[in-house]
């Protein structure tokens, strides 16, 4: 065979995209953007067809399609979307219809609504379930203009629609505080007809109403499955109910009447309890007290939540209750107090009373690696001790109403440290070390950097060794 003649061979086997096995050619697709697939579509008819395979759209998210670059599109070609999330009001308006009626399935469904367009999103909600991928909802409804008599029907749709949704594992509803007060209205066998669907929800986060007549339907026919559950209200037979999960490890919820029925639930690992004065009755506390104290056998990770300055004897007395039973050791490894003005974290000038009782049984707390107090007191502070906590490694505070940089330079932190060998302080800065002008740190020109806002670090070990804590830009050694 002549030269000629092999170049001309070669140049047939010659290689390119429209060359390309099939299974090759969706490996290159899948580096391309959801615009740059839906533009392929327009090279060939082999190319329409194997760009929308659903495996290169399983990965896609959209957002608020009427807003991004062929959105609209997307809804009527695409085989599937990872997440769909429409989060403007008037993207409901604009693209109702379609978003109705697509074809494309989603696996994770995101919806900002007004009450007003409730009826629509129950609708997508069930064209959704037809098409069989549905696993996670979050929806957030507010209302603008709330009328009883004329959106109470339009909520009650939404919500058993998506009570009946089959097969999903996660719904987040959150509702604001007029549209959950219609709910305080319903009454309950308005929703006792519901006909339950098999359980599958792993993650229920549902902030509503203390009455509303759906959750406790949420709660009982998904009890099999659920292992986060998150409510905002306490309502009245949640914490029977919630002991009925065998496979509950995370749970935030207020106060609740019956609480040490929780104590069945035996794998609940991490807890957020919510403590206001609104919403706690004097009456539940010893019940929460002695819940705690058995809980903490068991629970690793708790948050206490303390809601609009919440100072009452019974409130703050709950923190001794982590000290646990007398001959079980609590397991506790992670500890955080938060203190909230609605959905607001507050920052103290003064340490919170919490922290006397803290103090007082914190040396019970030998499995702990984590604490989080926000103002420190210098009765706790004395109080820690490597011996009895010997696996601190972190303690996270704000600064009090004095200069950082003198109080890092005191006696007692320096014991602190070497009585914690382990341990790493993160102190927060809001505004800067302290006032201009300031007389310590005109007279010590040391660290200098805590003049900016924002976070450092304490520590003791040596810089080269790894403490498995990341430290903050700015640290600094304390030896």
């Amino acid at each position: 065979m002549d030269h000629s003649a092999e170049q001309s061979e070669l140049d047939s086997l010659e290689l390119n995209l429209c060359t390309l096995p099939d299974d090759e050619l969706l490996q290159v697709f899948g580096f391309l953007t959801r615009e740059q697939l839906l533009k392929c579509r327009t090279v060939c008819r082999r190319f329409r067809q194997l760009t929308l395979h659903p495996a290169l759209w399983r990965r896609m998210n959209l957002l608020n399609p009427s807003w991004s670059a062929l959105g609209a599109a997307t809804l009527r070609v695409a085989p599937c979307l990872r997440r769909l999330t429409v989060s403007n009001l008037d993207e409901l308006v604009l693209l109702g219809t379609l978003l109705a009626a697509s074809s494309c399935a989603v696996s994770e469904l995101h919806v900002v609504l007004d009450v007003v367009d409730a009826v629509l999103v129950a609708v997508v909600l069930a064209r959704q379930a037809t098409l069989g991928r549905l696993k996670e909802v979050k929806l957030t409804v507010t209302s603008t203009n709330v009328d009883a008599k004329s959106f109470l029907p339009r909520l009650r749709q939404l919500l058993r629609q998506l009570l009946s949704t089959p097969g999903l594992e996660s719904i987040e509803l959150d509702l604001d505080v007029k549209t959950a007060a219609l709910l305080e209205t319903l009454a309950l066998n308005a929703v006792k007809r519901a006909v339950p669907v098999p359980s599958s929800l792993r993650r229920l986060q549902y902030f509503s109403a203390c009455k509303d007549p759906y959750l406790p339907l949420f709660l009982e026919w998904h009890a099999a499955t659920l292992e986060v559950v998150k409510l905002r209200c306490g309502h009245p037979r949640a914490a029977p109910m919630l002991a009925a999960m065998p496979r509950l490890r995370e749970l935030q919820c207020p106060v609740l009447k019956d609480m040490p029925a929780l104590l069945a639930c035996t794998e609940l690992r991490s807890l957020r309890l919510s403590i206001s004065k609104d919403e706690s009755p004097r009456h539940l506390f010893p019940g929460v007290a002695e819940y705690l104290r058995s809980a903490v056998a068991t629970i690793e990770d708790l948050v206490l939540d303390y809601f609009q300055d919440e100072g009452r004897a019974q409130a703050v007395d709950l923190v001794l209750s982590l000290a646990g039973q007398r001959r079980t050791t609590p397991a506790l490894k992670s500890l955080r107090f938060v203190f909230r003005n609605d959905m607001e974290q507050l920052i103290f000038t003064e340490p919170q009373p919490q922290l006397r009782p803290l103090a007082a049984v914190v040396h019970r707390l030998k499995h702990l690696v984590s604490l989080n107090i926000g103002q420190f007191s210098d009765e706790l502070l004395d109080a820690l001790d490597g011996e009895f906590v010997p696996n601190l490694e972190r303690l996270e505070v704000s600064y009090r109403d004095e200069c950082p940089h003198e109080w890092i330079h005191e006696e007692h932190v320096k014991e602190l440290m070497q009585r914690c060998p382990r341990l790493h302080i993160l102190a927060v800065v809001p505004e800067g070390c302290c006032i201009e002008g300031c007389t310590f740190c005109t007279e010590n020109k040391c660290h200098e950097d805590l003049d900016l806002a924002g976070d450092f670090t304490l520590f003791s070990h040596p810089k080269e060794a790894s403490c498995g804590v990341e430290h903050d830009d700015i640290e600094i050694l304390i030896s």
